[in-house]
């Protein structure tokens, strides 16, 4: 394994280069994960995941009419406004 030596860096500059690189990374996959949730739309597998459920399971509930889906081509998506309204108070 190569060494990288790093001459004429304090400590602390590092460390503050290290944490910025973090907080840009977070950053940027919070923005993504928000753009994603304010579209909408869930594919099957990201609804079957919200659910904790199998994907046969999601099918079976649409095929019932629990959850209603839309397509496009041969892809399958599903409201999240739906989803969400589709929850029961126990």
């Amino acid at each position: 394994m190569d060494a990288i030596l790093l001459n004429g860096i304090k400590p602390e500059d590092l460390k503050e280069e290290i944490l910025q690189g973090v907080k840009d990374y977070l950053q940027e996959v919070l923005s993504e994960k928000t753009e994603k949730e304010t579209s909408g739309l869930l594919t099957r597998q990201e609804t079957a995941n919200f659910f904790s459920i199998d994907l046969s399971t999601l099918h079976n509930w649409t095929n019932q009419g629990k959850l209603q889906s839309y397509g496009i081509g041969n892809r399958k998506y599903y409201k999240l406004s739906e989803i969400e309204g589709a929850l029961i108070k126990l």
